[in-house]
């Protein structure tokens, strides 16, 4: 962690702490909608994939 420059404010410990689970916060926000969309995206495509498996192919009609 780098240390403030001169012009920053001292922060007392609790402050720091609330900035630091803010942070944290955010950044598991963020990972919870990534996963998320991931998610979403593999159900769309299994859904996808089982479609195509049920369709025969062309050449096998004939």
């Amino acid at each position: 962690m780098s240390k403030p420059g001169k012009d920053s404010p001292e922060l007392s410990n609790e402050e720091l702490a609330f900035e630091m689970i803010e942070l944290a916060s955010d950044g598991v926000d963020s990972l919870a909608r990534a996963f998320n969309m991931i998610n979403d995206l593999c159900k769309e495509l299994s859904k996808e994939i089982a479609r195509k498996s049920v369709t025969p192919p062309d050449s096998d009609l004939n």
